[in-house]
């Protein structure tokens, strides 16, 4: 069925629709839309019951699991123990004092609910949870005196018991007493457990299932998950026309909403999903983000965090969209139905990557320590994990940098590395000098004073004072007393002569297609920093698209 986006009902228009759709509602709405629709809701038990854990917890999560204990109180015992697997664990070690804070409120639950809510967790967890604050110091046997055991059986189940603190012996307390009156032959067998286990096997075993319980929500171990970033070439991918393969037994219940309702689509994918998403999509997009996160090792509860990992899964959906059928919003449909989601997303990152390859391989040659601050910019971004939109791009005045968000951004860096990549070949196939080393170069008593601060800009244009003061094409340092007679040679009211860039541009392109670029660039530069300078207050020191030989005493 696909779902269409329309306004939520009311709470009495929501108690006349079907199953179904009351299931779809809820995946479609906020956490305190779904909060209110569920204690509202006649069968909101029942409701909460079909929803995948996944989407309780972050419903908890984002609105507090002790602000909304009227809700959880009602939830399952597998969705309990799914509370405990996404939020109580450090890599392979139980938290257990991240697991205090749901049990307390658990514990605000009728006990009868309560007990039962703990019998059908899973029972290994649940030996693991108390084993980390109960100590069972004897049990009845162990007790000679009839009294004294009968004493004992009316608290605690006549086990002799110490707790960690006072916090958790109020707590843990409460817990045993509760299945102690409602479920006592449970209450004597969950002891037993605790007290005749070790922990580090406990502790590994319970890792192990829980890994299992993940993997069927859709949720891989971490190593597992880094498919989700493997290479796939853009040039060859194909949409298939075959239907597609349902997802596995995790995918069989109710599609899950609340990891995506945390971002907002942008582009053709914004109106793609605005159209409607059917469940097997819905399903698709959530274990696409959940492998996501794995892949990045987040925490499952750090809202931030999923929020932005859900903005970068819909960027690159909408990437490969975009790439496979520009803006229109029919044709992409069609390949986000007819192919994967996860599949769709490679090809997203892919492009992104591609892009990472080509700053890579310019970087590795002689030019990549003297890039200038935009395309340093460019290729410092590009090299981030994943790669990084540069923002000067797009806007010279602003840094940083963020993710890609559309195929323009693509298709500007790709733009730009066609540039850098022109000043390249320039440098290493065409121009007559050898770049050194960024320690290599000769620059005592110059400025810049060493090779570090040197950019190609700044190479080229002390390359081509030299050539226009009859000198060889070199970048060997001016003094500082020819910088009038060079400001005479090239400035014409405070801009480049017109025929010097006309002869500039020329003689680039005539080297390198797209070398006037290059040229325009590097004169651009000159008529800001030299140009537009009184010959008379020409300072050595700021002269910064120069190497200059001070003179004694500056």
């Amino acid at each position: 069925m696909t779902t269409a986006p329309r306004k939520l009902p009311t709470a009495q228009e929501f108690a006349t629709l079907n199953r179904p759709e009351q299931l779809d509602v809820l995946r479609r709405a906020s956490a305190r839309q779904k909060l209110r629709l569920l204690v509202d809701a006649a069968a909101g038990e029942e409701l909460l019951a079909l929803l995948p854990p996944q989407d309780v917890y972050l419903l908890a999560r984002e609105l507090g699991p002790d602000q909304i204990p009227e809700l959880l109180t009602m939830a399952s015992p597998e969705q309990w123990t799914a509370f405990f697997d996404f939020d109580c664990w450090a890599g392979d070690h139980f938290e257990a004092r991240a697991a205090r804070v749901w049990l307390a409120v658990l514990l605000e639950g009728g006990a009868t609910r309560v007990a039962a809510t703990l019998q059908g967790m899973d029972f290994e967890l649940l030996v693991l949870l108390l084993h980390r604050e109960v100590q069972v110091l004897s049990g009845p046997e162990e007790m000679a005196d009839e009294a004294a055991i009968a004493e004992n059986r009316r608290r605690e189940c006549g086990y002799v018991l110490d707790y960690r603190d006072e916090d958790g012996a109020k707590l843990f307390g409460a817990l045993i007493d509760v299945l102690f009156r409602y479920a006592p032959e449970f209450c004597r067998y969950l002891l037993e457990a605790v007290r005749s286990e070790g922990e580090s096997l406990l502790e590994e075993s319970v890792y192990q299932q829980r890994g299992g319980r993940l993997l069927d929500q859709g949720l891989p171990e971490p190593h597992a998950a880094q498919v989700v970033y493997a290479w796939l070439d853009p040039e060859s991918f194909v949409v298939s026309d075959k239907p597609k393969l349902p997802l596995g037994a995790g995918a069989l219940g109710t599609a899950p909403g609340a990891a995506l309702q945390l971002a907002s689509p942008g582009g053709v994918l914004a109106e793609v999903l605005g159209a409607g998403v059917e469940a097997q999509t819905a399903w698709e997009l959530a274990c696409l983000l959940n492998k996501v996160m794995m892949a990045e090792k987040v925490d499952l509860g750090d809202l931030a965090a999923v929020r932005g990992l859900s903005e970068r899964s819909y960027a690159m959906l909408n990437l490969a969209l975009e790439y496979l059928a520009g803006s229109d919003a029919k044709a992409a449909a069609h390949c986000l139905q007819t192919a994967y989601a996860e599949q769709l997303f490679r090809l997203g990152h892919s492009l992104t990557l591609r892009l990472q390859r080509r700053a890579r391989a310019v970087c590795e040659t002689a030019v990549g320590p003297y890039l200038d601050s935009p395309y340093r910019q460019l290729t410092d971004a590009l090299w981030q994990r994943p790669p990084q939109f540069a923002e000067v791009l797009a806007r010279p005045e602003r840094g940083g940098r963020r993710p890609f968000a559309s195929l323009r951004e693509v298709r500007l860096a790709e733009a730009w590395l066609d540039r850098l990549e022109v000043q390249c070949r320039l440098f290493t196939e065409h121009f007559p000098f050898p770049l050194p080393s960024a320690d290599a170069w000769a620059l005592a008593g110059c400025h810049p004073g060493h090779g570090r601060e040197l950019t190609l800009s700044t190479i080229f244009l002390t390359a081509l004072a030299n050539r226009l003061l009859d000198r060889a094409f070199a970048p060997q340092p001016l003094t500082a007393g020819e910088l009038p007679g060079l400001h005479a040679l090239i400035s014409r009211g405070g801009q480049v002569d017109p025929q010097l860039r006309r002869e500039t541009r020329a003689w680039l392109e005539s080297l390198e297609p797209g070398g006037a670029g290059f040229g325009d660039f590097c004169l651009n530069l000159w008529e800001e920093d030299f140009c537009q300078v009184h010959p008379a207050a020409l300072d050595p020191r700021y002269v910064g698209t120069l190497i200059v030989r001070l003179e004694e005493g500056q």
